[in-house]
């Protein structure tokens, strides 16, 4: 029934957009590949809202859950028609999981309509759009046309800093491995505020951060309106600082450059598209092996993917301050070309691109495809004693092994 819909609407000149917007990581990340696809297609939209997501967690925790005008946004640039056929298939779709999962009890799905078109749940999002070459889409600019926000002017000196630190679990156990403990970004903060002023957003759930330097460092996670001062943070702020994932996501949307710690993001890069923006890694311990693995063991032996289907296999060590404070002095230089190696760089890319041919990663997913061009740049320093397993990794698992 799905695909006849589809089919019947785009021949009408019509595609379907079915948003995640039920945690605030998935509608920022679909929110920047739906605005790289409606510049790339000029096709009509008709966007489902999915009224009721009852699969999902984390859909009634406000911490995740966008504010309702946040999600009209989605619709501020439709005209009638598209607007008036997103309402009637959102209370299509609406109407089809009650029924799915109230009265069938999730049997029979193949004949319930329970989103349409284009989701980031499918796998085959980009041939709906007929889109064969993804490296198109990557370099199509994202619009970041987002409640009129991007009027704001942004402050040269404006750092937005978040960290998802552990007390994220309580809503979300998947991000444990992402999360980072905010204690060890004091040093970073020290320099950032020496010239800049440092907005720390994030929700309530995050840890409370004791800060003395209160002129040049402002905390809004425990504000009513966490939410929009968090957009507004980041449309105002040239930089943002941070771990990565869901808040830094809004950084893509607000063309803010972006210095991310603490990444497990070996495949999806953080979804940077310029080089602009800066990453340094988690360590990764391999307990089968019992050592650290360098960059170059990640790719080339497939942990880069296997972490997250077997994470019990691995430790995942937080960047320490030392390497939190590097980080936060290429965000304070003005000449970033003295911190990047280009030969390592280059090598790095090599090492994973060939990675994901060596695995047919592509054949299997195409989010492989949407992210095999993504780029990044990642410090001298770090990249420097990480790209291949050498002295420092070897003390470093030492010291480590030592300290378990």
């Amino acid at each position: 029934m799905n695909t006849l819909i589809e089919k019947i609407f785009k021949n009408l000149g019509y595609y379907f957009y079915t948003p995640k917007i039920d945690t605030f990581g998935g509608y920022i990340y679909y929110l920047i590949w739906l605005k790289k696809i409606k510049k790339k297609i000029s096709k009509k939209k008709i966007i489902i809202t999915q009224i009721f997501d009852p699969h999902s967690k984390h859909y009634y925790k406000s911490s995740f859950n966008p504010p309702f005008r946040y999600k009209l946004s989605l619709y501020n640039d439709l005209n009638f028609s598209e607007k008036l056929l997103s309402l009637i298939f959102s209370i299509y779709v609406f109407l089809n999981s009650i029924i799915y999962y109230f009265i069938f009890f999730r049997r029979f799905k193949k004949f319930f309509c329970l989103s349409l078109g284009y989701t980031n749940r499918l796998k085959d999002n980009l041939s709906y759009f007929n889109i064969s070459t993804p490296e198109d889409l990557y370099k199509e600019d994202c619009d970041y046309n987002f409640l009129n926000l991007e009027k704001i002017n942004k402050e040269n000196n404006h750092i937005v800093f978040c960290v998802k630190d552990l007390n994220y679990l309580k809503y979300k156990k998947i991000t444990e491995i992402s999360c980072a403990n905010i204690k060890k970004y004091k040093s970073a903060i020290d320099r950032l505020v020496l010239n800049n002023k440092v907005i720390r957003v994030g929700d309530p759930s995050n840890e409370v951060f004791k800060y003395s330097n209160l002129e040049n460092f402002v905390d809004h996670t425990k504000d009513k309106k966490y939410f929009e001062l968090m957009i507004s943070s980041f449309f105002k702020s040239k930089f943002f600082f941070g771990t990565g994932g869901s808040q830094s996501y809004l950084g893509i949307l607000s063309k803010s450059e972006r210095y991310i710690s603490n990444s497990i993001d070996f495949c999806g890069l953080e979804t940077s598209f310029s080089k602009k923006n800066f990453c340094i890694f988690k360590s990764i311990f391999y307990k089968k092996k019992n050592k650290i693995l360098s960059l170059t063991e990640i790719f080339e032996d497939g942990h880069f993917f296997k972490i997250f289907e077997n994470p019990e296999n691995y430790i995942f060590i937080e960047n320490d301050e030392n390497e939190i404070d590097n980080l936060a002095k290429i965000l304070v230089t003005n000449d970033k070309q003295q911190h990047i190696d280009e030969d390592l760089i280059k090598k790095f890319y090599q090492i994973r691109k060939q990675s994901f041919i060596k695995f047919k990663l592509s054949e299997k997913d195409e989010y492989f495809k949407l992210v095999t061009n993504c780029e990044i740049n990642i410090p001298k320093f770090f990249i420097q004693n990480t790209l291949n397993y050498g002295k420092y990794l070897e003390e470093k698992t030492r010291k480590f092994l030592s300290n378990d």
